[in-house]
């Protein structure tokens, strides 16, 4: 926790700096004539999540409910093994860069949980096709 903070207190100006940057655009308004500076500003942040690693989509209003439950059902569709592999690389790169952490999950990370088969179906029939065993 103590690299957390500081981090933090050494990136405090750049971190004000982006906050100051986003803020400039007037993006809350309840004005229709403000759709476009809203958009831009939705538009910066998924620059910055971007630029950390984060993966973004942004949706047009009339989508959201419809893509934010279509995302939903496929992180649900997911085994149990696959979320429980997740937190355990979370958990294992905690605080590492970016890279680091990608390589770590390529290195432990088996491919294919034991219940593969079972959630794949027929999907995979085709022995060319079949993924490789864990």
């Amino acid at each position: 926790m103590d690299s957390v903070k500081s981090y933090i207190q050494s990136h405090r100006q750049a971190f004000e700096a982006d906050l100051a940057n986003l803020l400039r655009i007037p993006s809350v308004s309840a004005d229709s004539r403000q759709r476009a500076e809203t958009r831009r500003a939705a538009e910066w942040v998924v620059k910055q999540f971007e630029q950390i690693g984060l993966a973004t989509r942004c949706v047009p209003d009339a989508e959201l409910e419809t893509e934010t439950a279509t995302l939903a059902a496929t992180i649900v569709a997911g085994s149990w093994f696959s979320h429980r592999e997740h937190k355990r690389a979370l958990l294992r790169t905690d605080g590492v860069p970016l890279a680091a952490g990608l390589a770590d999950e390529q290195y432990r990370v088996r491919k294919v949980g034991p219940d593969f088969a079972e959630r794949a179906g027929s999907r995979f029939d085709d022995a060319e096709r079949r993924p490789p065993a864990g």
